[in-house]
C-alpha cells in the first residue's frame, strides 16, 4: 500500500514560502494542499506550479496545511471505503464534477455503487488499523494500473450520501459494532 501526504506542512510554515517551495521541489507539481480543517473538498487546492503555490500559501495565511502528491490517474474519482470494526461494510465510486480533480459529491459529483477489490479493501482495513479507528471512511485513489493509495481518512463519514448510493446504514453498522464490543 502507497500513502501520500507526505512530506507535510505544519502551519508555522504557512509563514515560511521557502519552505513550502523546498517541499514542492520533493513531492513535485502539480500537487494539492489542503487546510487541515475543511469538509466536502471545500479547502483542498490544485496547484500546479511554484506561482500558485505562492497565491495559495498566502491565501491561507496562518491556516495549517498538508500538501500532497497529485495523483492523475485518480483525476476526479476515488473510492470511498466505509470500514466499521475491521471489515469493510459498504464502498462507492465517487466522481467529480466535469473538470473537478476532487470526486465530492457536495461538490457536484455523484456516487455509483462499486464493489471494492481485496487490495483496496485492505489497504482501507490497515489504515483504519494503523489509526486505532473502529469505524471511518477512507478514500482511496487508483495509481497506476489500479494500484489502490489511501488518501485520507475520515472519522466522521457523511452517512447519507453512502445511505443512497449503498442502501447501507453505517449509523446501524456502528451501533451493532459498539453492541459486539460491550459484549
Amino acid at each position: 500500500m502507497r500513502r501520500i501526504g507526505q512530506p507535510c506542512v505544519p502551519s508555522e510554515i504557512a509563514e515560511n514560502l521557502p519552505d513550502a517551495l523546498k517541499a514542492a521541489e520533493k513531492i513535485g507539481y502539480p500537487l494539492v494542499v489542503k487546510e487541515n480543517y475543511g469538509s466536502f473538498g471545500a479547502q483542498v487546492y490544485l496547484v500546479r506550479d511554484a506561482d500558485e503555490l505562492n497565491t495559495t500559501v498566502r491565501s491561507l495565511g496562518h491556516k495549517g496545511f498538508i500538501m500532497q502528491e497529485f495523483i492523475s490517474d485518480s483525476f476526479g474519482r476515488d473510492l470511498r471505503v466505509n470500514v466499521v470494526g475491521g471489515r469493510v461494510v459498504s464502498s462507492m465510486l465517487r466522481i467529480g464534477a466535469e473538470g473537478d480533480f476532487r470526486s465530492n459529491i457536495t461538490n457536484g459529483g455523484r456516487a455509483e455503487r462499486y464493489e471494492a477489490g481485496e487490495e483496496q479493501k485492505r489497504a482501507a482495513i490497515a489504515a483504519c488499523r494503523a489509526l486505532g479507528l473502529d469505524f471511518a471512511g477512507v478514500d482511496v485513489l487508483f495509481g497506476k494500473d489500479g494500484e489502490p493509495i489511501v488518501c485520507e481518512v475520515n472519522s466522521n463519514p457523511h452517512f447519507k450520501s453512502t445511505l443512497e448510493c449503498t442502501g447501507k446504514d453505517l449509523g446501524v453498522e456502528i451501533v451493532k459494532h459498539v453492541k459486539e464490543r460491550l459484549n
